[in-house]
């Protein structure tokens, strides 16, 4: 028997049946990503960022048939499918903001690296002025002193 023919309380049972344990494994995955350490790079965030917009986009195929159902009078997989779809957002949402944000500070580290590698170099470079200036003053000195001499 296929959907279009069965009861819609059964096809409301396979469905949140289906949402539950979908839902499962994305709060699965979530609870793997939360364990693992902290500071993750945008690269990483940007995959998560991702996953959780496809993992929306998928969830909202439950809401084409919760609505279908109610139609029908049988309300039990919108009132479901309608938090899962808050929180599963929400997430979305968060994730999004922690990627733009690894992308800021991944910015910028970078300026404070090249700001960093910057003022080595100038110090180095007046270090090297500084020593040939000593180096150039001692020559002077004694050739000044030594010239000619045998």
């Amino acid at each position: 028997m296929n959907e279009g023919t069965q009861d819609p309380a059964q096809l409301e049972q396979i469905w949140l049946s289906n949402l539950e344990a979908q839902y499962q494994v994305v709060n699965k995955n979530l609870q793997a990503y939360l364990a693992s350490p902290p500071f993750h790079s945008s690269g990483e965030l940007a995959s998560w960022a991702s996953y959780m917009s496809a993992v929306e986009s998928y969830f909202a195929q439950y809401k084409t048939m919760a609505l279908y159902l109610k139609g029908l009078g049988f309300d039990q997989l919108f009132d479901r499918v309608e938090p899962v779809l808050a929180e599963i957002h929400a997430a979305a949402v968060a994730y999004a903001q922690m990627y733009k944000n690894a992308l800021d500070s991944e910015g910028k580290m970078r300026a404070i690296g090249q700001e960093t590698a910057q003022t080595w170099f100038d110090t180095m470079q007046r270090m090297m002025k500084t020593q040939q200036a000593a180096f150039d003053a001692a020559n002077s000195q004694w050739e000044a002193t030594f010239r000619g001499k045998p």
